[in-house]
């Protein structure tokens, strides 16, 4: 061996002894540090890119060899992230956040966390609606409420306990059919919330019990609870307004007898007075009755030949904002605002064109109708053009920005990944122009947009 040679070898001895130090000296990856992180930048109307990195973190990774409290987190992150795009799935991975809990004492069921996960299952249960998944949800309900109820020095927990409460309040009617009883769990949470001296749990309370009783027609309970809250300093609502709201309500209830009687109730005058009771409605009442209200509103106008009034366009311009949920319902009432609008413009003098062209766009792309969503995209940006003599108005720059930004999200569905990006970097200009922050989502966005471009090259 000539001395080169032996100086060569002993090289690469030294090189692969250091790379296995480095090797068997790395740090393992931390799991939890790395959830929290994917997390962080999570959008609740837009959980892909969220789940994509999730599944990049756990690829060829068998989850259930991993410690408790990883799998813990993964199943309860992932089932958050999937609560609106898949519920059944999401149901199976809250279940398996909430074995993981039971099941090991380093993760425990006495955690915000693990009672989160009951919370967030016992609310995909309750949206099944089916008599077996209620009752499902009431058991994990009651389940958070005996572990939560000895761990109040944690708010977190106390506010799940409360929450908890008042979904028993809730069901108290249909399950136990005695209205006192259900009182007394109505005021165990307000008591309960106010223990905790936390005013997003009282207000939280308040608002529930309010929608409660003003959904049974029960004003006079509505009015007792409301009084009792508004002397309450932690309040962070304006319970003098809703007192209010609720007294109006009951004017125009007993105005009804007398329209009839003297007008018939095929009259405008009778379902003008009905259109107030469902206008107030929509601030007092859940928004399954009040939109409930509308409609009975609308097909009465409908009915009795009102579509030309000033009440069936108010209608129908409160039904296309309560019912925006639910985009397949709220694309309907855009398009028949529409048609009013161009009639009688008169009666949207306190709404723009625009508004409706980009919510229909909203809706419309929510239900994958790409092409229909931009077309309404461009109108409201010529409905912009139109009104340029504004251009200067923070408000009109704001409305501009908004409307960049959802055409940029519908160009990046049609796969024109370029002309995204144009728009979203408009839209950034624009927010950072009058506000000084931008909406994390354009920036989530506009990522995704950028990493379609670069894959294609």
């Amino acid at each position: 061996m000539t001395r080169a040679s032996y100086f060569a070898r002993i090289v690469l001895i030294m090189l692969f002894l250091s790379g296995w130090s480095s090797l068997s000296s790395a740090q393992p990856l931390d799991y939890g540090k790395a959830m929290d992180d994917i997390m962080e930048s999570y959008i609740s109307d837009y959980p892909e890119p969220t789940i994509k990195a999730f599944d990049k973190l756990f690829a060829g990774i068998n989850v259930d060899e991993l410690p408790a409290t990883t799998r813990f987190f993964y199943y309860y992150y992932y089932g958050n992230c999937i609560t609106d795009s898949d519920p059944d799935d999401a149901i199976e991975y809250l279940t398996q956040a909430r074995t993981v809990a039971y099941s090991f004492p380093e993760v425990g069921i006495r955690n915000s966390f693990a009672l989160d996960a009951e919370r967030g299952l016992a609310d995909l249960y309750m949206a099944k609606g089916t008599e077996e998944y209620v009752a499902l949800a009431m058991l994990l309900y009651n389940d958070i409420i005996t572990v939560g109820i000895s761990l109040l020095d944690n708010p977190d927990i106390g506010g799940l306990v409360v929450q908890s409460l008042i979904e028993e309040a809730k069901l108290g009617v249909k399950i136990w059919e005695d209205p006192e009883w259900v009182k007394k769990i109505w005021i165990q949470a307000r008591d309960l919330a106010l223990e905790l001296n936390q005013g997003n749990y009282y207000s939280y309370y308040v608002l529930s019990v309010l929608k409660y009783y003003c959904d049974l027609g029960d004003y006079d309970t509505a009015l007792s609870f409301m009084e009792d809250a508004k002397n309450k300093e932690i309040l962070e609502i304006d319970a003098s307004s809703f007192i209010k709201h609720i007294q109006d309500t009951k004017q125009f209830l007993s105005q009804t007898e007398s329209i009839i009687s003297s007008k018939g109730n095929h009259s405008l005058e009778y379902w003008t007075n009905q259109l107030e009771i469902a206008t107030l409605s929509t601030a007092i009442c859940s928004e399954e009755k009040s939109v409930s209200l509308l409609q009975e509103v609308e097909n009465g106008l409908i009915a009795n030949g009102m579509t030309e009034s000033y009440e069936y366009a108010q209608v129908l311009f409160l039904l296309s904002n309560n019912t925006f949920k639910h985009p397949d319902i709220a694309e309907k009432y855009f398009i028949k605002q529409i048609e009013v609008l161009e009639k009688t413009p008169q009666y949207f003098a306190y709404i723009t064109d625009t508004d409706v062209y980009n919510s229909l766009g909203v809706c419309q792309m929510k239900q994958g109708k790409y092409d229909e969503a931009q077309e309404n995209y461009q109108k409201a940006i010529m409905c912009l053009e139109r009104d340029a003599s504004y251009s200067e108005q923070p408000g009109y720059k704001n409305v501009l920005a908004t409307v960049y930004h959802n055409l940029g999200r519908n160009l990046y569905f049609l796969g024109k990944y370029k002309e995204s990006v144009d728009y979203f970097t408009k839209s950034i200009a624009l927010q950072e122009e009058v506000n000084g922050t931008i909406m994390p989502k354009t920036r989530v966005y506009m990522s995704e947009s950028q990493d379609k471009i670069a894959r294609t090259r």
